[in-house]
């Protein structure tokens, strides 16, 4: 009864009140600093305040391929700077849309070949649309568009598309990578770089366009070279956008302007297929990858987080309706305006957390919208920039493997855990490891999870912060242990750490004055095997009907263990004290909500952690 008058309260009193309205928390200066953006896309209002937007009302959005388009798109940027807002120029970065490259040469741009920057497959396919950014004439072109909106009276850009293009065996790539593979002093193995490209070489090995990337059964070398390839590419592509951002900032600076640079790069954070994101400004993301569900607000905080410990502010892309909650398919529920009783609950926690209510789309189902925030905190449920627990995202582990950090950090938000994320930096992206005891001595816990690939030095500083007092929660893979390769993939060479984390069975294990919590790996699926990642399933199953209880399961064996770390205090009140954080816990089955408050709370008007009376 306690929980039916707290959540009828929460949505009485929120129902009336506006997404940026701080007077549920009086002194939550952080909901004053949101700035809510409107669609990117043609013609479609967003029931929020709108900061910044790529679309001029009726007119649509707004392009730059043609020398004429920067004098035409002027006056509506002129309208929306008078209407107090920002406008950012909505340009892919690995196509053509709506226009051909004969159009472009057409356009006495000094362009001549139609094909300019063209993407090449393995197989010596050249599309006429796809491009790669990592060749010069597309990369000029592409800078030249952003200019002319610049002229134009553009705040910035963002891009869609900005991923490196691996699949792309072009001749600037290919010369290219046979000089990195020389100064680098790589193993080349088998091939012969000066007689053939690393395109016919691939081809000799039989590869193709189909399967060029799946490696499980190729030979070492083959392995070696497309991984040395991949890392080329992602540097190479981090030069490109540096070059893009520096040009085109200087240009912007030259006319008394400021330049934003955003980009999309399929969410990959700190991957190498993801390091272009150190060249942006902003990172620009979904609420969910397509085809598997992703927790809403569980899944934003986590890509914030993500994007917060790179330095980078986030743009959610996609806003799904809250409809989607009812049944776990983001394609459904567009245009339908009656809300279920959990979509109801879910919008009273999102407005006491300081979320926008969630946008619905058009009825006639055309495009998303997104959302920018002044700071990455402030997103939905971490609504303060204070966290109990250290979350590492080991940089040599996550080019490895992504998808198993985002789905474990999802597993913290659905239990209400308030966590911060730390980039621990790798070599093999040419970075200093500068991991210290100073950067996790302040949280109460350092969560590990399935991070299997970590340098000596961030093994000693963990072991040092176990000595002191702290705890580790570790989640170990299907055949692997937390620690148990440095970022090279040689077996760990620190014996301290072997003994401690390379346990078969949960529990926890006592070091120094601290302790080494082992969350093992043992939770079948249907077919007698577990999951390969616990986080790549948690993703995968949470709103699968058939394979629910495989979600339900993981979360509840990490809320089991973190409860061991870090008890938590539950609270049913009709009263708000103005400290109070509130979680979300969601049983994926049911629907159901309820509010918890951490041991340590935050006082909102100070943003200092306080104690919560027992």
């Amino acid at each position: 009864m306690k929980k039916y008058v707290f959540f009828l309260w929460l949505i009485l009193s929120t129902s009336r009140l506006f997404a940026q309205n701080p007077s549920l928390f009086p002194d939550a200066t952080w909901l004053q600093d949101v700035h809510w953006a409107g669609t990117i896309y043609a013609g479609i209002s967003a029931p929020v305040i709108i900061d910044v937007q790529a679309h001029a009302g009726d007119q649509g959005e707004l392009t730059f391929y043609l020398k004429a388009d920067a004098e035409k798109a002027k006056p509506y940027i002129d309208d929306i700077h008078a209407q107090g807002h920002k406008y950012w120029i909505n340009l892919d970065a690995s196509r053509l849309e709506g226009i051909s490259g004969e159009d472009i040469v057409n356009d006495n741009q000094g362009i001549t070949d139609p094909l300019f920057g063209a993407h090449v497959s393995l197989e010596g396919t050249i599309s006429s649309e796809k491009k790669n950014i990592n060749r010069p004439a597309w990369r000029n072109y592409l800078i030249d568009c952003i200019k002319r909106a610049i002229e134009a009276g553009a705040d910035g850009s963002q891009h869609d598309g900005a991923w490196p293009a691996f699949d792309s065996f072009d001749d600037d790539d290919l010369q290219a990578f046979k000089q990195y593979v020389i100064d680098e002093g790589i193993n080349t193995f088998d091939w012969d770089y000066n007689t053939m490209t690393f395109r016919e070489y691939l081809l000799s090995k039989g590869k193709t366009d189909n399967d060029v990337f799946q490696n499980d059964d190729d030979p070492i070398e083959v392995k070696e070279l497309i991984k040395s390839w991949k890392s080329f590419k992602a540097i190479h592509t981090l030069e490109s956008w540096q070059t893009v951002h520096d040009s085109c900032s200087a240009f912007a600076q030259s006319l008394g302007q400021n330049y934003t640079l955003a980009l999309n790069a399929a969410a990959d954070f700190g991957t190498k297929n993801g390091h272009p994101y150190l060249a942006s400004d902003y990172y620009v993301g979904e609420f969910f990858d397509w085809g598997n569900y992703y927790p809403l607000t569980g899944s934003v905080t986590a890509r914030a987080k993500i994007a917060e410990a790179f330095g980078k502010r986030f743009i959610c892309w996609s806003s799904p309706t809250l409809e989607d909650i009812d049944d776990g398919d983001p394609n459904t529920g567009y245009g339908i305006e009656t809300d279920s009783q959990a979509e109801m609950i879910l919008a009273a926690q999102l407005y006491a957390s300081g979320g926008l209510p969630q946008l619905k789309y058009p009825s006639d189902r055309t495009y998303p919208v997104f959302y920018l925030a002044q700071n990455n905190s402030d997103l939905l449920n971490s609504v303060s920039p204070y966290g109990e627990t250290a979350v590492l995202m080991s940089q040599a582990q996550t080019i490895e493997d992504r998808r198993g950090l985002d789905g474990l950090i999802v597993v913290l938000q659905d239990i209400n855990r308030s966590l911060d994320v730390l980039w621990l930096k790798s070599n093999l992206l040419n970075l200093q490891d500068d991991f210290t005891l100073a950067n996790i001595q302040h949280y109460k816990t350092v969560f590990l999870p399935e991070v299997f690939y970590l340098t000596d030095n961030q093994k000693n500083v963990l072991l040092t912060y176990m000595e002191n007092g702290g705890t580790v929660v570790a989640v170990r893979g299907n055949t692997e242990y937390c620690g148990q390769y440095d970022e090279n993939g040689n077996t760990n060479t620190v014996p301290a750490w072997t003994s401690l984390a390379d346990q078969e069975h949960s529990g926890v294990f006592t070091y120094g004055s601290g302790k080494y919590i082992n969350i093992a790996h043992n939770i079948m699926e249907s077919n007698g095997y577990p999951p390969y990642l616990y986080g790549l399933a948690y993703l995968n199953y949470k709103a699968d009907p058939d394979n629910n209880y495989l979600a339900v399961a993981i979360r509840d064996t990490i809320q089991k263990w973190m409860n061991v770390a870090i008890p938590v205090q539950e609270v049913y009140s009709p009263s708000m004290p103005s400290y109070v954080r509130f979680f979300r816990y969601q049983d994926s089955t049911a629907h159901s909500y309820l509010y918890h408050v951490l041991a340590d709370s935050v006082n909102l008007a100070t943003r200092q952690p306080i104690p919560v009376d027992s």
